[in-house]
Formats: C-alpha cells, structure tokens, sequence
C-alpha cells in the first residue's frame, strides 16, 4: 500500500483503493505504521477547497451511525431503547446538520462544523 499526503496535511490518499483517511481515523495508525517501516508518501496532493472538510464530515457520519441503527433496532423489536427520545432526536439532528455543512456559508471553517452532542462519548463503542 502506498499513501499520497494531502497539502493541508490532515488527509492521506490510499493510492490503491483511492480511499481518504482524515486525520483522527482509525486507518490513520495504518499510515504511521507504514511510514515507521520506510514508506515515503507521494507529493503533495492538492484537493480542492474543503475536500478534508467533507471527509470529516464522511467519517462523522460513519462514527455516530451504529447509534441510530441500534436505537432503531431496539425500537423495531420492542426493546428497552439505550437512548432516551430526546438523544434520538439530538443524534438525528446532529446527523442532519453534519450532511448541510457543505452547503453553509461558514464551509469549511472548522470553527463552525456541527458540535457532537455531548452524551454521544457515553455511547461510544
């Protein structure tokens, strides 16, 4: 595997399969291990504005989306749901306002992504 290093220096490019790892990911580790073994990353890549926004916004999704799923689950087969009513609701919102930050005027400034609800930790895997 070989790695292609953003210009922002925050997102790597899987050459083999195309895929982005943000900062932060799990695969992350993957990429330091690799260049821990000798790898050196190709130069550069320029991505357009906001490309590593929209990452970060991809892997938030995917984060928080067991979440929604087993609260789904549990309602669907009439269990005692982990979440109350008002976290279902936040965790949706969150979901909703994370797919619009593209199309925000403030896109891709950091300091305004959508802030994770604070409870979300307590459920983390």
């Amino acid at each position: 595997m070989s790695y292609q290093l953003t210009a922002d220096a925050d997102t790597v490019i899987r050459l083999d399969d195309g895929a982005t790892v943000p900062r932060g990911h799990r695969f992350w580790a993957e990429y330091e291990d690799w260049l821990a073994a000798g790898g050196s990353p190709e130069p550069a890549l320029v991505l357009e504005p906001g490309a590593s926004e929209r990452t970060w916004r991809d892997t938030e999704i995917e984060r928080v989306k067991w979440l929604r799923e087993r609260h789904r689950d549990e309602v669907d087969s009439a269990r005692p749901t982990t979440m109350t009513v008002k976290q279902s609701g936040e965790l949706l919102d969150y979901v909703q306002a994370l797919r619009d930050w593209p199309a925000s005027k403030h896109f891709p400034a950091k300091k305004y992504r959508p802030t994770t609800p604070d409870w979300v930790t307590e459920h983390a895997r």
